[in-house]
């Protein structure tokens, strides 16, 4: 199943440690849906596949569990993927909008031309996204975000970013495969513009704007996935 993909790993590059090629291969296929939510990930079935010992499966899954995308089982090789759900969620953005607020109020400090420029690029993109025309929020939306806190210049907040950037991706992934399931979302109108809002302070350079930016657009996200979703579960569904 993966023998063929991790021979690609190495050909490029060949002095990698095989459980960390195995563990982002694993990662990457749990992101993209590839292995769903709550799936049970057998060691002597991943090690037979790829024609490994058990030994670099075991530390590719204990580097998963440690960015809390599997948990182990109570059966001797049962190892899960995580599950998903609406509180975990919204913990996530709780998060972010601590974490991205500041960087947004840091990027106003610090961003040149270049990087405004970059970010002004993305914003069709994403508004195209909220208006049904691109399924592909992905490609506009964590990159922008990602921009900026780079452009934050501040090493703990990219550290903090860091920590919860793969959980991030994979909710996202996840989220996009029903973003527009409810066409009549008043959330999506108010998003659609909500990147522009965020530039348009860090260009001018206000760091108070671009953090209170920020944070307003982490909460209509938030409102846009739990919308109609009352008493209801959407990843428990």
């Amino acid at each position: 199943m993966y023998s063929s993909r991790i021979q690609a790993y190495l050909d490029i590059n060949p002095f990698a440690k095989l459980s960390n090629v195995i563990a982002e291969i694993l990662q990457g296929d749990i992101i993209a849906i590839k292995i769903p939510p709550k799936a049970k990930l057998n060691v002597n079935k991943i090690a037979d596949d790829l024609n490994v010992s058990r030994t670099p499966v075991l530390e590719a899954l204990s580097k998963l569990a440690s960015i809390g995308f599997i948990t182990k089982g109570k059966a001797a090789n049962g190892y899960y993927v995580s599950g998903l759900n609406m509180r975990d969620l919204m913990n996530l953005y709780t998060a972010r909008a601590a974490i991205e607020g500041e960087a947004a109020y840091c990027c106003a400090k610090y961003a040149g031309h270049d990087i405004i420029e970059k970010l002004e690029k993305l914003l069709p993109g994403f508004e195209r996204t909220l208006m049904g025309k691109d399924p592909a929020i992905k490609d506009y939306d964590l990159p922008f975000h990602r921009m900026i806190i780079d452009a934050s210049n501040n090493k703990y907040l990219i550290s903090c970013y860091e920590h919860i950037y793969p959980t991030l991706r994979r909710y996202q992934y996840y989220c996009s495969e029903f973003l527009h399931i409810h066409k009549n979302n008043p959330w999506s109108e108010e998003i659609r513009y909500q990147h522009a809002m965020i530039v348009s302070p860090i260009k001018s350079h206000n760091g108070i704007a671009a953090r209170e930016a920020m944070q307003t657009h982490i909460a209509s996200c938030i409102n846009h996935a739990t919308y109609s979703y009352v008493g209801e579960d959407p990843f428990e569904s």
